[in-house]
């Protein structure tokens, strides 16, 4: 009796295992009829695009229970299965990472430098979705021979982790004595010294008001006929940088003969102020002696107000009568231009001391001659702007406030 039962014991063992068998053979070959997955069982999408699953359905209708791991923010395998009591089936959706990282240049991608005064690469910056600043992969190579003149490139490229490769090109021109050599019809300072020169940021009124204009006659005048209310200006007829030290100024309309420009920068601690210069102290002065007087000035100015927005404006130009052959005879040098090498010498210190640089002369001047347009100059002296002068001058400053 007892080998009867022990005997029924095994046949029901290997009853069951034949039924488990059966089901999983019954899965197996069942589950493609059982889920019918609609789509591909691979799909592959780019990082961060959006993944809309084609999803399955059941044989008998309705839809199986759906589970995944998916995360399009980043690249990966991923799995999406779709259950129905013991079957299953499964999709893979593969991100991929086909971005290319980012290079953006510093500084002009079109460069001019002189022969005289070298290259430094101002670099780059890469930036990629997933890696991040991958600043430091980086690879440059450059041709550039900065003591001789021609045209130069520096290469950047740099991969990411995900093979995505990307290439950026800097031109460099080397130009034989750079500004300087320059003549007053081909005169423009924005090839050397995009680095420092305000840039066109609309007109921007707002940001005016926070601005302290400081300077001769030409700043005097806005003043007077009304363009800008006394409480932006501080200045002081012919003024030089000389003058910084011992000269009292007009300080908001007034005039104290005790206030210097060190004594109102003390005072009032302006956050934004621009400093215009004298075109008539270019018949005064060399070139050499205004780099020197400025250099001397700037630097009290970057010590003592670190803290202050300096805005070197330009000087502007004059009357063409300046300019013609009988008065360069006569006096030995061109006008005009002598006040491009003095607006050269004033972008070379706002580089050195980190100010930034109004060229507020390329708004009036005359390509035909280099000199100031006639009907923006005020024609007794033929070097004071006019008061259509003086508007077009305003207009520019406000536009190019992007300190």
């Amino acid at each position: 009796m007892a080998k009867k039962k022990k005997l029924n014991k095994k046949k029901f063992i290997r009853f069951l295992l034949c039924t488990a068998l059966l089901i999983v053979a019954a899965v197996v070959v069942f589950t493609p009829v059982l889920i019918k997955m609609n789509g591909e069982k691979r799909v592959e999408i780019a990082y961060g695009e959006n993944y809309e699953d084609a999803g399955a359905k059941l044989f008998f209708g309705g839809e199986p229970k759906v589970s995944s791991d998916l995360d399009t923010s980043k690249p990966g395998k991923y799995k999406i299965t779709y259950k129905f009591l013991l079957a299953h089936r499964t999709r893979t959706v593969v991100v991929v990472d086909n971005v290319p990282p980012v290079i953006t240049l510093n500084g002009n991608e079109n460069m001019y430098i002189s022969t005289k005064n070298g290259f430094e690469d101002p670099g780059c910056v890469a930036i990629d979705e997933i890696d991040g600043d991958i600043t430091s992969r980086v690879e440059v190579s450059s041709d550039v021979n900065a003591s001789v003149a021609g045209v130069y490139h520096v290469s950047y490229v740099v991969t990411d982790s995900a093979g995505n490769a990307v290439r950026e090109r800097r031109t460099v021109n080397v130009v034989e004595g750079g500004a300087m050599e320059m003549g007053v019809l081909d005169f423009d300072l924005n090839l050397f010294y995009p680095d420092v020169i305000c840039k066109d940021v609309g007109y921007n009124e707002e940001k005016f008001y926070d601005l302290v204009l400081f300077g001769d006659s030409f700043i005097e005048k806005l003043g007077e006929i009304g363009l800008v209310a006394y409480r932006h200006l501080w200045s002081r007829p012919s003024l030089s940088t000389e003058d910084f030290y011992t000269r009292p100024i007009y300080v908001f309309g007034y005039l104290d003969e005790e206030t210097t420009f060190w004594d109102a920068m003390d005072e009032h601690h302006p956050e934004n102020i621009l400093v215009l210069l004298n075109s008539d102290w270019t018949s005064r002065w060399t070139p050499e002696f205004l780099n020197e007087s400025c250099d001397r000035a700037y630097a009290k100015m970057k010590e003592r107000y670190p803290d202050t927005n300096f805005i070197i404006c330009s000087i502007m130009p004059v009357e063409y009568w300046y300019d013609r052959p009988e008065y360069v005879e006569e006096v030995g040098y061109n006008r005009d231009d002598r006040i491009n090498k003095m607006n050269v010498y004033m972008c070379e210190l706002c580089r050195k001391y980190g100010f930034k640089f109004m060229n507020a002369a390329e708004a009036v001047k005359d390509p035909a001659t280099g000199a100031c347009i006639q009907e923006y100059i005020y024609e007794p002296d033929g070097i004071h702007l006019s008061d259509e002068g003086c508007q077009v001058m305003l207009d520019y400053i406000i536009s190019h406030l992007d300190y």
